[in-house]
């Protein structure tokens, strides 16, 4: 399942790249091997690929869903050759628009798939990790997650040594990766990135995105699957 999986991504990868953007790239796809990420549809419009972990916290949820250190969840993870370039100029309405639409594709394709998954009826939440530019205020960075169903949760722990390592080299690795795949980007973002942590209950998701009629209430201009 997992090998069928991964090949779902191979259509999107560049071709003919060399030097340093190729050396991301291996990169990006160990790492992505190492941890599990795969993905997990079709649709050439989904910007975000999964993994399936055990929580490292517990949490409570707006809804009322519990997740207890060790539940299965889902990590959300970009899908970073699929983000659209962005214009010289930096963000704009056109870009912003193309965003919104393929990021509820991408919700209704993980719904959609968590539903086809009998194995996968114990995971009750998606978590996302996100790496905002510093440019990007809290406040703002929250109101943009709270725009796909998404609620911020207790403040990630301050860091220790190792784990402020980790986050410099994973912002080195985005800023390279940004680069590689949309280079006009990185002039607008930077690389240095503020890391918050969000949560979706599977019961959001599946109100929001479950069903292209729900989708259209929640406000998307997708289209039907």
């Amino acid at each position: 399942m997992r090998e069928a999986e991964s090949r779902l991504g191979e259509a999107t990868r560049p071709r003919g790249v060399f030097g340093p953007r190729r050396a991301i790239l291996a990169l990006d796809r160990f790492l992505r091997l190492r941890m599990g990420i795969f993905e997990y549809s079709h649709d050439p419009d989904c910007l975000a690929r999964i993994a399936i972990i055990p929580a490292d916290a517990d949490a409570r949820l707006a809804d009322g869903t519990t997740v207890r250190k060790g539940d299965r969840v889902i990590d959300l993870h970009f899908w970073n050759d699929r983000i659209p370039p962005m214009p010289e100029g930096g963000f704009s309405l056109a870009w912003g628009v193309q965003m919104e639409r393929r990021f509820v594709v991408s919700f209704r394709a993980l719904s959609a798939y968590l539903d086809s998954r009998p194995d996968l009826r114990d995971i009750s939440a998606v978590r996302a990790e996100t790496a905002f530019s510093t440019r990007s205020g809290p406040v703002k960075i929250e109101r943009i997650m709270a725009r796909w169903g998404f609620e911020s949760h207790t403040p990630m722990a301050a860091p220790g040594l190792i784990a402020r390592l980790h986050r410099f080299g994973a912002d080195l690795l985005l800023a390279a990766l940004t680069w590689a795949f949309n280079a006009g980007a990185l002039r607008h973002t930077g690389w240095k990135r503020r890391h918050d942590r969000f949560w979706m209950a599977r019961s959001v998701l599946s109100e929001r995105y479950g069903s292209p009629a729900r989708s259209r209430r929640a406000g998307s201009g997708a289209r039907s699957t």
